[in-house]
């Protein structure tokens, strides 16, 4: 049944909305396809389909596609306990992440160490990772005084535009000195900042470290950089 037609017997019927589907089958699966109409604003609310794998399947499927009416939602975001079809079942023992990859820039403030070089110097890293629901993991490569690379956690504190965070890294620091001391180390960081526009396909990341890098010379700094993920 097209959408003309469905439209037109729901006007006949006095009918606020009105589902068409069909069925054909595929070897041994049978595809699903369904319609939910409007019929006071004349227009097409969801179009979609799901394969049922076989005719045991079919009762589930069915499930999911009123499921998907009553919500009007896609049937992808039907899916809940009890209401599993087959051929979602490998795709959602694994759970999904969303990657992001992204660069920043600004300064280090060295507190302690650094050949007791207080001023300022310019810093840049590259950070790639992936988002958990209030989490987010990775790794980040900087250069500041030297080279250091970690690994990161930080705790997301909303879903919101402006979501502040807290987190922490544990990494190696190559500290440039210029005695003959021994400048690497191991490195903790503790971190804070606020990542705006955290709903769009891109984010900007403020973001305030406080470094500690366990060499001969105890270098301790405050990071500060500013940059975009995506």
């Amino acid at each position: 049944m097209d959408a003309e037609c469905a439209l037109e017997i729901g006007q006949e019927l006095n009918a606020i909305k009105v589902v068409s589907s069909s069925l054909s089958k595929l070897g041994k699966k049978i595809v699903v396809q369904f319609m939910l109409f409007d019929v006071e604003n004349n227009r097409t609310i969801l179009t979609d389909n799901v394969v049922s794998e076989n005719i045991d399947d079919l009762e589930m499927v069915i499930k999911r596609i009123s499921i998907s009416i009553a919500r009007e939602t896609p049937i992808e975001k039907s899916a809940e306990v009890g209401a599993i079809v087959k051929n979602e079942e490998k795709s959602l023992t694994r759970r999904q992440a969303k990657g992001f990859a992204g660069f920043s820039f600004g300064y280090l403030f060295p507190t302690e160490g650094y050949d007791g070089n207080t001023e300022e110097s310019f810093t840049a890293d590259f950070r790639t990772g992936y988002e958990i629901t209030n989490t987010a993991v990775g790794a980040l490569f900087a250069i500041r005084k030297g080279f250091a690379t970690n690994v990161y956690v930080s705790y997301l504190m909303t879903r919101k535009d402006i979501c502040p965070y807290l987190g922490g890294a544990l990494g190696f620091h190559w500290v440039n000195h210029d005695s003959g001391k021994r400048g690497d180390g191991f490195e903790l960081t503790a971190s804070t900042g606020l990542r705006l526009f955290r709903t769009y396909n891109f984010q900007v990341i403020i973001n305030l470290d406080y470094i500690h890098t366990f060499n001969d010379f105890n270098d301790q700094a405050i990071v500060l950089t500013i940059g975009l993920l995506k």
